[in-house]
């Protein structure tokens, strides 16, 4: 559970780089987790 956590909190930042990509990653993020 934790490491889920990590690693959604992890690819969130690594996708915040662009507001594009950052808005898709959250799509995704929500659909995955």
């Amino acid at each position: 559970m934790q490491f889920i956590q990590y690693y959604r909190i992890s690819t969130l930042r690594a996708c915040a780089h662009t507001r594009e990509v950052f808005e898709m990653c959250k799509q995704i993020a929500q659909v995955h987790f």
